[in-house]
């Protein structure tokens, strides 16, 4: 028995989904399984890399397959890359998958659960789903217009029917599931598992070892961080709204760390209001990662209400685990919303509301032992809720499937759908 991985990027790639992959099929192999993952040739976060074929890394068998390179900014050569892509996977499953076999699928690209249930079926193995947003809901909810039409209905269905047929689908959040059973979706064949971040990397630091203060001139001053990716499940005029407000406090600064679709357009707009209390860096890899989210004072994460049900903000798990203070630009009775008043971990502002968010850095920026408290109940909500251990040790169980060694089809399998 195996336990097959589909995605399109893993290790040493550095993306959220790609480390929480790499966190579980390493550990899966540290346990003994057979571990293999099919993915490309490619690092999103480099688009130049090309990597080896095939790779063996601490026991995980890695299977690159060709892919077009054409990336992120080009709708229609995006479209080839993931059709690419499916190709050359379905031909790798239908060499490598056996019966009784557990194969992952997910959900990049997007409709990869419904590729993966074809192979599945005929070789009568065990499919189970992990999916980090709902596809295509969440792209029509970003702007594509195709997908709002009868093009996203048909795909909804297909997905509806992949997700039925699978033994599990799981989700990082009890919005998604909700929406997944509202459209069909057995309850069963659903289960919630958190997402998860290293608490040994990320974790609170003082400002004295953290070098970045000096290096990006910022001693002294009440850092407002975004920290990770601007992409179109975001928006930013809130943020923007706030920094022109406050443009005349000489102590605050609006720190921006990473990139995204929307990164250019928010720079363009910066130089236009001649802000120069915004400060932009790119992205962070390793221990400068953990530096990065250890320099705000408090965190921004943004989810626009179209996502919710959809999506999760990943970012809200690394600054938990640096046990930050959180400002939501979003709804406060989203999921994020309530985790932060259940925690008592920080504040929420609606989406569009600059003056209230300018208000409330201020106030912030006041009371640095309320801070303080609100840090530490960060770091309290993530050893509670996504640490490593307690996620990994939900997945393990699960891909045992109850240590199953007759198991006949994976439609006739039922779940549970509590959290885990």
């Amino acid at each position: 028995m195996k336990v097959i991985f589909v995605n399109r990027y893993f290790y040493p790639d550095t993306s959220q989904t790609s480390r929480l992959l790499a966190d579980l099929a390493f550990e899966l192999a540290g346990l003994g399984s057979e571990v293999h993952v099919i993915t490309s040739r490619m690092c999103a976060d480099k688009p130049g890399t090309v990597l080896p074929a095939y790779e063996e890394v601490l026991g995980v068998r890695i299977h690159r397959v060709w892919t077009s390179r054409f990336g992120k900014k080009w709708l229609l050569g995006r479209a080839a890359d993931y059709l690419t892509f499916h190709l050359a996977t379905e031909r790798r499953l239908l060499a490598m998958v056996e019966r009784g076999d557990r194969v992952v699928a997910k959900s990049d690209p997007p409709m990869l659960p419904a590729l993966v249930a074809g192979i599945t079926r005929r070789r009568n193995a065990i499919q189970v789903n992990w999916l980090h947003e709902v596809f295509p809901e969440v792209a029509a909810a970003q702007g594509i217009h195709g997908l709002k039409g009868a093009l996203g209905r048909r795909l909804i269905a297909i997905r509806g029917r992949a997700l039925n047929h699978s033994y599990m689908t799981v989700t990082p959040s009890q919005g998604m599931c909700r929406h997944l059973r509202a459209l069909g979706t057995g309850e069963e064949k659903l289960r919630l598992i958190r997402d998860w971040v290293d608490g040994h990397e990320l974790r609170p630091m003082g400002d004295r070892e953290n070098p970045l203060r000096d290096q990006w001139a910022l001693r002294g001053k009440f850092i407002v961080g975004y920290v990770g990716d601007l992409g179109r499940a975001h928006e930013y005029a809130t943020l923007l709204s706030a920094a022109d407000r406050l443009r005349n406090e000489r102590e605050i600064r609006f720190l921006i760390v990473g990139g995204g679709a929307l990164i250019s357009a928010m720079k363009r707009e910066v130089r236009r209001r001649n802000l120069t209390n915004l400060i932009f860096q790119p992205y962070q890899e390793g221990k400068l990662l953990r530096w990065a989210m250890g320099l705000p004072d408090v965190h921004l994460v943004v989810q626009r209400q179209e996502m919710e049900g959809l999506r999760l903000p990943g970012k809200f798990y690394r600054v938990a685990a640096a046990g930050k203070p959180v400002l939501l630009i979003g709804d406060q009775d989203s999921e994020v919303g309530e985790w932060i008043q259940l925690a008592r971990m920080g504040t929420t502002v609606e989406v569009g509301d600059g003056a209230k968010l300018a208000r409330r850095i201020l106030a912030m920026r006041l009371a640095p032992e309320g801070l303080n408290k609100m840090g530490d109940n960060a770091r309290k909500l993530y050893r509670a809720r996504f640490a490593a251990s307690r996620s990994l040790a939900a997945w393990v169980d699960l891909l045992g499937v109850d240590d199953d060694e007759n198991y006949s089809g994976n439609a006739d399998l039922a779940g549970n759908g509590a959290e885990q």
